[in-house]
């Protein structure tokens, strides 16, 4: 059975329960129903949210600022689970650690649990998890064809070893790496629609997204939006790196990006070898340990 595990504050216990009544028809669901200490019950929750399948957080005002619920939704996000942020206060201002839950599909169900809130939670849970490798059909293998050639039209090899080199140089094009990248690739691959169907193509380009989304949020407090004027007299912006003390510590995250890319060519490679990607070989500026 489908696995569920959700994170929640104490404060909104309550609302919990009641959700976890519901849900359990369907699923195996998993919260933190005693109040415990010690390493012994860290050791549990880490091992409950290994297991789950789906990854509820519960926004609200009181567990937003949680020690606990940010170290369980840090650690659903470093293993790529499938995250299912449901809002239930409101207005909850999300802090600056949590922004990046925005651009995920949150569910509205303020203050008490609702029929059409739940049939919103059933439908994404139910329609998230890709097949097992055994399960991939043809059906399957037409439809990860199709995205992966979306993708490609903005993460080809080009796109991300010129972004990694500028990264590298402290001059980022702004089109690029914010139109391209930020503004048009990742959004469309947050929507459940876009998820491949085949668990080890998923993975790989959940790492690479993650890594991207990282590198935005690692650059942003050190970079300065600039512009200058082309050769043909049109204005160019661009993103400068301006902290000179963390410039080699932000150039090199550069390095796991385009190594996650290569790995994810190379693993849909060897599931979709009908793919044709465009011969563009990788220019070759960088080493991996």
């Amino acid at each position: 059975m489908t696995k569920i595990f959700i994170s929640y504050s104490r404060r909104n216990r309550k609302y919990t329960e009641r959700l976890a009544s519901y849900l359990e028809k369907s699923f195996d669901v998993w919260y933190d129903k005693e109040i415990h200490l010690g390493t012994d019950w860290w050791n549990k929750i880490v091992k409950e949210i290994e297991k789950c399948d789906h990854f509820i957080f519960l926004i609200s005002e009181s567990s937003v600022i949680s020690e606990y619920c940010l170290k369980e939704v840090e650690l659903a996000y470093e293993l790529n689970k499938h995250i299912v942020p449901i809002q239930i206060q409101k207005t909850v201002p999300l802090p600056a650690n949590l922004k990046w839950l925005a651009k995920l599909q949150i569910e509205l169900m303020p203050n008490r649990v609702t029929v059409a809130g739940l049939n919103k939670v059933y439908a994404v849970c139910l329609t998230s998890l890709p097949p097992k490798s055994s399960e991939y059909t043809e059906i399957h293998r037409e439809r990860d064809l199709k995205l992966l050639d979306t993708i490609w039209n903005f993460i080809g090899s080009t796109n991300v070893e010129q972004l990694c080199i500028q990264v590298q140089i402290g001059r980022i094009d702004g089109t690029l790496f914010v139109v391209e990248l930020l503004g048009n690739y990742l959004p469309l691959r947050n929507r459940v629609e876009n998820k491949f169907f085949h668990p080890k193509i998923e993975e790989k380009c959940s790492i690479f997204d993650r890594l991207l989304d990282n590198l935005h949020l690692k650059l942003y407090p050190y970079t300065s939006l600039e512009s200058s004027i082309d050769k043909e007299g049109s204005i160019v912006s661009f993103t400068r790196i301006k902290d000179s003390d963390q410039f080699s510590k932000l150039a090199d995250l550069a390095i796991p990006l385009l190594k996650a890319h290569r790995e994810l060519v190379e693993t849909s490679k060897a599931i979709l070898p009908e793919y044709e990607f465009p011969q563009v070989p990788y220019l070759g500026k960088y080493t991996f340990g």
